[in-house]
């Protein structure tokens, strides 16, 4: 399925959170505990858009995220150090320290607001 309102839109990461009692406790994608983390973070990135989810937290098996993810991710602190990275920068946590690295999509405001782009047209989609 394209996401055509995603064409546009990045994901910028927040930082290392912990997630134990879940904070982020719904799993968005499952993938092998083995594989390379930016096809991991490739995954994720495209559940989100597929089902319109707008912050989501990476760990090494799985990415979360939650009915009020925006407001629940931080609840349990920073983890500063805890998480890991890769050589090409990519940050993500570990299902066993329970702790998720998160990312929020940016650019997707036009979505919220009713409005929809389409190949540089944008027109207002009237409320039910």
């Amino acid at each position: 399925m394209l996401c055509l309102s995603c064409m546009t839109e990045t994901w910028k990461p927040l930082g290392c959170y912990q997630n134990r009692g879940r904070a982020l406790g719904d799993i968005l994608f499952k993938f092998k505990r083995f594989g390379k983390m930016q096809k991991k973070y490739g995954q994720c990135v495209t559940a989100a858009n597929n089902k319109g989810v707008t912050l989501f937290g990476l760990d090494d098996t799985r990415c979360w995220t939650g009915q009020n993810a925006a407001s629940s991710y931080g609840i349990y602190g920073i983890a500063s150090g805890r998480c890991g990275s890769t050589k090409g920068g990519l940050r993500y946590g570990f299902l066993a320290s329970e702790t998720v690295f998160v990312y929020e999509k940016k650019g997707g405001k036009l979505l919220q607001l009713g409005l929809h782009v389409f190949a540089n047209l944008i027109f207002t989609v009237p409320s039910v």
